[in-house]
C-alpha cells in the first residue's frame, strides 16, 4: 500500500478513534511502534501527549524470555534503539509503566477477525503480556482489508475489546459503528 494511502487511512482510524468512551476516558495509554507498513500511531500519540494524557510505547525487555513493557515517552522522538527491525525507547533512559496503571492498549497485528482476535508476527510478546488484562481495555488498530472471517486460535492467544479499521468499529463479532 503506498505510503500516501497508508497515512489516509491512517487518518480515518484516528478519527474512529476519538469517539471512543474509552480513548476519551484514559488518562494513559499505552501504543505499539508503527512497523513495516502497519496502521500509523504518531497522531494519536501526538493527540495524547498535546491532551496532558501520558502515552507509554510497547518495547521488547528480554527477546529471549519473551518480556515486553511499557515505557513513558514525552515525545514522537524517543526513537533510540531498534529491537527484531522495531524502532523503541531506550530503556535505562525511559521509566516503565506497570501494566495495571495502564487505561487503554493498543495492540498491533498483521490480521484480525471478527470475534477481535488476532495473528502478530509470531513472537507471543503481546499476548503474553496482556495476560490478565481485561479485554475491554484492549483495542487492535488495523486497515479493513486485515480483518477476516476467523484466524486460528491457540490458548493463549488474547482476545481484544475491540478492533478499528478505516471503514468500521467491530466488538466481538459485532459492527458496532461503521465508518463512512
Amino acid at each position: 500500500m503506498p505510503q500516501s494511502l497508508r497515512a489516509s487511512k491512517s487518518a480515518t482510524i484516528f478519527e474512529a478513534v476519538k469517539t471512543l468512551p474509552i480513548y476519551q476516558k484514559a488518562e494513559i495509554i499505552m501504543f505499539y511502534s508503527s512497523f513495516d507498513g502497519e496502521t500509523e500511531t504518531d497522531k494519536i500519540i501526538k493527540d495524547v501527549l498535546k491532551s496532558g494524557k501520558t502515552a507509554a510505547m510497547a518495547a521488547i525487555k528480554d527477546k529471549e524470555k519473551k518480556e515486553m513493557g511499557a515505557f513513558k515517552i514525552t515525545s514522537l522522538n524517543f526513537y533510540a534503539d531498534t529491537v527484531m527491525g522495531i524502532k523503541q525507547p531506550k530503556l535505562e533512559n525511559e521509566a516503565e509503566i506497570s501494566k495495571s496503571e495502564i487505561d487503554l492498549f493498543f495492540i498491533p497485528g498483521i490480521v484480525f477477525d471478527l470475534d477481535c482476535f488476532r495473528i502478530g508476527y509470531g513472537g507471543g510478546f503481546f499476548d503474553k503480556y496482556l495476560k490478565g488484562i481485561p479485554q475491554g481495555k484492549t483495542a487492535g488498530l488495523c486497515y479493513d482489508f486485515q480483518i477476516i472471517d476467523r484466524v486460528p486460535r491457540e490458548v493463549f492467544d488474547a482476545q481484544l475489546g475491540v478492533i478499528i479499521s478505516e471503514k468500521r468499529i467491530l466488538q466481538e463479532n459485532l459492527t458496532i459503528k461503521a465508518i463512512s
